[in-house]
């Protein structure tokens, strides 16, 4: 479990060693890549509600400048503003896959980026999403989640290999007995 959670520092789940800006980390994750890919393919099949209110309506546009879906009346406000007038906004939802480049980043907590997979909830969170809402939750880094499920991938193709060897000796002993009653009949 993440001890105390700043802005600059955490304890590691794995040593319990104090760590120093977690953002640095992703730089030594090669498979994270993987794991916001299968995030972001469950999260296309699921719908999208709005992000920015708490309607909870389903949303109509994604904003490429904010990684944020919006309902119909938070794309209108979005137009009209100022600060977000000139944004890109994409429309509809059928092409969602290619929308959801914001799996690297929490969608509660907006500026951190993914950090941690949770085990009982089989999702990435980040280091916030650890200290709150899955305090008391099993998680690891994302590498070793991955590298944990690999393994038992790998465990289970190797236990279905070594009953079909198994099938097979029983076979070929079969074959072999049936052979040699067939000499023993010549």
């Amino acid at each position: 479990m993440v001890g105390e959670c700043t802005g600059e520092s955490f304890e590691c789940p794995l040593c319990a060693k104090p760590t120093q800006k977690m953002q640095a980390l992703h730089m030594y994750l090669p498979h994270f890549e993987v794991l916001s890919k299968i995030d972001s393919e469950k999260m296309a099949d699921k719908d999208f509600g709005c992000e920015e209110c708490v309607s909870g309506d389903q949303a109509d546009t994604f904003c490429q400048e904010c990684v944020m879906n919006l309902c119909a009346i938070c794309t209108r406000q979005h137009q009209r503003a100022k600060a977000t007038a000139r944004h890109s906004l994409i429309e509809g939802t059928s092409n969602r896959t290619s929308r959801i480049h914001r799996a690297q980043y929490c969608a509660t907590h907006r500026n951190c980026r993914y950090d941690l997979y949770c085990e009982d909830c089989e999702t990435l969170i980040c280091r916030q999403c650890a200290c709150n809402e899955h305090q008391s939750h099993n998680y690891k880094l994302p590498t070793n989640a991955l590298v944990d499920r690999q393994r038992q991938r790998v465990k289970d193709i190797v236990e279905v290999l070594c009953t079909r060897l198994l099938d097979g000796q029983v076979v070929q002993k079969t074959l072999e007995q049936a052979d040699a009653a067939t000499e023993l009949d010549s």
